[in-house]
């Protein structure tokens, strides 16, 4: 009996006396911050002409978010032009509320329609004889998609540094689309039928940081 105490004490010392196993430790998982951005765009261009004397309307419209950046606004550009040669040019660009400009989509991966509700100040270029300096103008337009959408997606995967790895994916929607509605300035309406060029886009933007990453 006293042997086998004997025996049990001696056991128990060596367990003791052995170098203690080193467990894996976890590292911590690195922070993950996802961001989100990307455009809404609907652009238009009316062409009319008079004899010699021609003029052009381009409209763009947009939303965008680009962090830490957010917006949306409208420019006009309005050219006159004699005989080819211009002769005058205004241009102007109005901040948005969010209803006044809206782009439909995607829906079954396609785009549209467009609205887009707002007055807009333009004002000549310096030095412009014999025009008006500035005038407003009220829009009241209208886009409605032509053909298919295009859509593409891509995600790069740059390679992974020490302390931060950033993954963006963006998906993009382009498509053709004519504009019609009013462009007014006074009695004087400056989109007297469909536009000549019109087009809707969208960009849809995903950036994950993970790791020690500086956020924008």
């Amino acid at each position: 009996m006293k042997i086998r105490v004997a025996l049990v004490v001696l056991a128990a010392l060596a367990l003791a006396l052995l170098p203690a196993a080193r467990l894996p430790v976890r590292a911590d998982t690195p922070p993950v911050v996802v961001v989100k951005g990307g455009e809404q765009r609907a652009t238009a261009t009316f062409d009319s002409s008079l004899g010699a004397v021609a003029r052009r309307v381009t409209v763009t419209a947009r939303v965008f978010v680009t962090p830490p950046l957010a917006g949306s606004d409208v420019t006009v550009n309005v050219t006159y032009t004699y005989n080819g040669k211009r002769v005058a040019h205004y241009a102007g660009t109005a901040q948005l509320e969010p209803d006044q400009f809206q782009l439909q989509g995607p829906a079954a991966l396609e785009i549209g329609p467009a609205s887009l509700r707002a007055d807009v100040r333009v004002c000549g270029d310096a030095g412009q004889a014999r025009a008006p300096r500035c005038f407003p103008l009220s829009l009241d337009l209208r886009w409605t998609g032509a053909g298919r959408t295009v859509s593409a997606s891509s995600v790069s995967l740059p390679p992974e540094g020490p302390d931060c790895r950033v993954v963006p994916d963006s998906t993009t929607y382009d498509r053709e689309a004519s504009a019609s509605g009013s462009i007014a300035r006074g009695g004087q309406e400056l989109a007297p039928r469909a536009s000549s060029v019109g087009h809707l886009y969208r960009d849809d933007s995903v950036t994950t940081y993970i790791g020690n990453c500086p956020i924008p």
